[in-house]
């Protein structure tokens, strides 16, 4: 080999380690900030108290809106593409109402068999619920490794997972709404 070509080799071998050591030093300190982001969050919860009375505050106030628009889990699962995760959830949502419901909003929380929160998600589903029917929804969660209540939603079966459906909107078509 030529000396010319002995460079090119050598400079290509130098951008790529230069180009994986940054690349690697952007990991570390999206992990660092994720971390410190996590630690602040969990020491303001301790001195404010947040999370806990937020917990109990939804444990206490009825939610009429439940009676009138129920949810199940029906299915969750993993979905991988070329460059992203997904959880996948499959929800029915049940109209007891004597209305067709043109949408609903609300939030379902998953907890683990030890009533400890995991994950929560905010749901809008306006594709129509024919009253006294139900209808069906499918729905991802952009999934991210790092992050310690996507491992815990994904890892834990659906039989071991309860969850609660918080709905606060419901929008009939006649163009009525009832909110919590």
């Amino acid at each position: 080999m030529d000396k010319k070509t002995i460079l090119k080799i050598s400079a290509v071998i130098i951008v790529s380690f230069g180009v994986g050591f940054l690349g690697g030093m952007e990991y570390k300190i999206y992990q660092i900030r994720s971390g410190l982001k996590e630690s602040i969050k969990e020491i303001s919860e301790v001195f404010t108290g947040e999370t806990q009375q937020k917990k109990e505050k939804v444990k206490i106030l009825p939610n009429r809106l439940k009676e009138k628009v129920g949810v199940e889990v029906v299915n969750k699962g993993f979905r991988t593409s070329d460059y992203d995760d997904y959880i996948t959830i499959k929800l029915r949502f049940t109209n007891r109402t004597d209305k067709d419901i043109k949408g609903v909003k609300g939030i379902i929380i998953f907890y683990d068999i030890f009533d400890e929160e995991i994950y929560k998600i905010g749901i809008s589903y306006d594709d129509g619920i024919a009253k006294r029917d139900s209808a069906v929804w499918n729905g991802e969660i952009d999934y991210n490794q790092f992050k310690d209540d996507h491992k815990e939603l994904r890892a834990t079966e659906l039989e071991s997972l309860k969850y609660e459906w918080l709905p606060d909107t419901i929008i009939y078509q006649d163009g009525s709404k009832e909110t919590e």
